[in-house]
């Protein structure tokens, strides 16, 4: 077989492979596109993070409580979540999280903490739930020997 014979074949393989790959590569972009299209016109709606909220309390009630561990930790992440989305009032917190260990400020403007065992770690950590206007700010993680509590109280008993 001559070399005039064999190139064009090469040249069908690499024109072939080049047509696929521009194939796929409209196909990602079109779904890139559209992906950007619906979440600009149908914003995820806060029942979605509700949902998670609440699926994630019914696995730690069913399965940990009242420990707090492994799935406080998922349940506070998804309130956490939740909380960025939506509103949540302080007493919708307690409910899920249920009493702090510890509190700076007061329940409706201030900082609680829940105490919990980290799965396969020998120290505590700590949630730190921010609370503005009786309405969670925010939700953070960290090792409970990390920060010093000593501006923080006994949460009351009632």
């Amino acid at each position: 077989m001559t070399e005039a014979k064999r190139n064009p074949k090469w040249k069908r393989a690499l024109w072939l492979t080049l047509k696929i790959y521009a194939g796929l590569c409209t196909l990602l972009v079109t779904a890139y596109l559209t992906l950007v299209v619906w979440s600009t016109f149908f914003p995820e709606s806060p029942v979605i993070g509700e949902t998670m909220v609440m699926a994630s309390y019914g696995e730690y009630v069913a399965k940990e409580y009242p420990k707090r561990g492994d799935y406080f930790e998922r349940l506070a992440t998804a309130l956490s979540m939740y909380s960025k989305e939506a509103s949540v009032p302080a007493a919708d917190m307690l409910k899920y999280l249920g009493k702090p260990d510890l509190i700076a400020g007061t329940a409706e403007t201030g900082t609680l903490v829940y105490l919990y065992e980290y799965p396969g770690a020998t120290n505590r950590w700590a949630v730190y739930a921010s609370l503005k206007d009786g309405k969670l700010t925010q939700i953070g993680f960290n090792d409970a020997t990390v920060n010093n509590h000593s501006g923080y109280q006994a949460y009351p008993t009632r």
